[in-house]
């Protein structure tokens, strides 16, 4: 998690859950400081 706290007392610590896609669609929700990447399983 690239907003974790450990790296900046600014950053906000958002948890980035995995990503349920359906249908070919899906929400992701991320901290302003994220970085995800996602590769098919």
């Amino acid at each position: 998690n690239s907003d974790a706290r450990r790296y900046s007392q600014l950053f906000g610590d958002h948890a980035t859950p995995d990503l349920d896609a359906q249908d070919g669609e899906a929400v992701l929700d991320l901290g302003p400081y994220s970085a995800v990447v996602f590769v098919p399983a």
